[in-house]
């Protein structure tokens, strides 16, 4: 990969997946999900989703591996909002799984729509509450037919919390491999290169560890949970994807729309291209 010195953005070349990414600088501060859509069009965008926030961490540590400070990766090691969404419903029957709940997983697109759901999810999280929508609410079903359509359709975790190894020797479950991280991203070759990644870099202990088979936790809403806040199989739970990979590696599927949570603030970046 190559990086073009910076403009007012940043541009990098022959990226896995995605070839040509063009991006914003990262925004001064965490963001809620909310100023993250008004910053990434702000900048003539629209926000990144979790595996161009992916792509793009890998991308400048690939192309300035001597720079360790995350500040000089322009904050691509640090939490980060995203445009990808996650979306739980009662399972009918009609997906392809024999589990009682699904998740979804797909991208906001950019338009009024979007941004209303978004402020609906801010003005609940900002009372306590998640944002249960109707399943035939307009964004919704079409977040559903999207992931539906790329085969990023999931069984509900039994637990909050699944830790994977970027080391198969490690542990069974491998995040390069396990198909909710594959969903998530999109892609899967996104996860593989992520793996390859914590190996190397935490392996030579240019960051925190010094120890091999790094670990990755997936955080999401529970079954349990699920059971309660969707009882009438009409309704959907609809969260926002995060990544935090600034001094441990976690993906959160259950992160809020505010900033006021621990798990919820992160910062936004426009892709441009």
């Amino acid at each position: 990969m190559r990086h073009i010195p910076p403009r007012n953005y940043h541009e990098f070349l022959d990226v896995p997946v995605y070839g040509t990414l063009k991006v914003s600088p990262s925004s001064s501060k965490r963001l809620n999900q909310l100023e993250a859509l008004d910053f990434a069009k702000e900048q003539k965008g629209w926000l990144q989703s979790a595996g161009q926030a992916l792509a793009i961490q890998l991308a400048f540590y690939e192309t300035d591996q001597t720079r360790s400070a995350y500040e000089l990766w322009n904050k691509s090691h640090h939490e980060q909002r995203t445009s990808t969404m996650s979306v739980k419903i009662k399972n009918d029957g009609s997906f392809g799984v024999q589990v009682k709940y699904v998740v979804f997983f797909a991208e906001l697109e950019d338009n009024n729509q979007s941004d209303s759901l978004v402020a609906d999810g801010l003005a609940e999280n900002n009372c306590g509450r998640p944002l249960i929508k109707p399943i035939n609410h307009p964004v919704v079903r079409d977040l559903i037919a999207r992931a539906r359509a790329s085969g990023r359709t999931v069984p509900a975790l039994a637990d909050r919390t699944i830790t994977l190894s970027s080391n198969e020797k490690y542990s069974e479950l491998s995040h390069e491999t396990h198909p909710r991280v594959v969903a998530l991203f999109g892609n899967q070759k996104l996860p593989a290169l992520q793996a390859d990644y914590f190996n190397r870099r935490f392996a030579d202990g240019a960051l925190i560890w010094d120890r091999p088979g790094q670990r990755l936790h997936l955080h999401d809403t529970p079954v349990e949970k699920l059971e309660a806040l969707l009882k009438d199989g009409k309704s959907a739970l609809v969260q926002c994807v995060g990544l935090n990979m600034a001094n441990i590696a976690n993906i959160s599927a259950e992160e809020g729309f505010d900033s006021r949570s621990l798990n919820a603030p992160g910062y936004a970046r426009a892709v441009l291209n």
